[in-house]
């Protein structure tokens, strides 16, 4: 069994339906692909990447691991994966800019039948992420948050359904499913990102130019809503 999986890819692991056909993009050493086989969880795996370097070593992580049922593509984003070749696909490790632009792509070639699943965990970026899926098509259907190596993550599984949605800011920001069952990760991150905001209000407050006040607005908004999800934590 592999043991160089992180905490993080368990846990968008343990978001994908058993049984099922996945594509795991920017696949780098390809550590999701091999546990994902090695565990059962998936009866057929497509593993890309954009560069032939990490694909190589990601096959020869799985060669290692006696895993021969993967198939390694070479691929911009989702640009080698057909319709109907996968029942899920997953994006971890990226910007959420990054991971939009990917989806955007995917979306203008129709790439996504109803009831198909992404399950995304971006580095960055994570409010602009979730209006995406809501905006265009995919309801999120279970989120966790989680702290590995001092880094905040967030894990977000949807399923495309084609209805356009909004959410409110806080929803946008923080999750509604870490917010509603008071995710212990989200509520550290949320302290932290309190102070930080507070400290900086403070110093941007100092100056009396007009984008200096303007910037310390913007601040406050956001702290307003970093408060109002910590009251779910009350």
């Amino acid at each position: 069994m592999i043991d160089d999986i992180s905490k993080r890819l368990k846990s968008v692991a343990n978001f994908i339906p058993r049984a099922c056909r996945v594509c795991d993009v920017g696949t780098d050493h390809g550590y999701l692909p091999v546990y994902l086989s090695q565990t059962g969880i998936a009866k057929s795996i497509i593993a890309m990447d954009l560069r032939e370097k990490p694909l190589q070593k990601a096959k020869n992580n799985a060669k290692d691991a006696n895993v021969f049922n993967i198939d390694f593509r070479l691929s911009d984003g989702l640009e080698k994966l057909e319709k109907n070749e996968a029942d899920v696909i997953t994006i971890t490790g990226m910007g959420g800019y990054l991971i939009i632009n990917i989806l955007k792509k995917a979306l203008e070639r129709n790439l996504f039948s109803e009831g198909m699943r992404i399950i995304v965990s971006p580095h960055s970026d994570y409010r602009e992420l979730r209006n995406f899926l809501y905006s265009n098509g995919f309801l999120i259907l279970e989120e966790n948050a989680m702290y590995e190596n001092k880094w905040f993550y967030n894990i977000i599984s949807a399923k495309y359904d084609g209805v356009t949605r909004s959410a409110d800011e806080v929803v946008l920001s923080y999750g509604s499913h870490c917010l509603e069952s008071r995710n212990a990760a989200l509520k550290k991150y949320l302290l932290h990102e309190s102070m930080v905001l507070r400290g900086v209000i403070e110093d941007v407050s100092e100056s009396d130019s007009d984008s200096a006040k303007a910037k310390a607005e913007e601040l406050k908004d956001k702290l307003a809503v970093n408060r109002e999800a910590l009251s779910y934590f009350l």
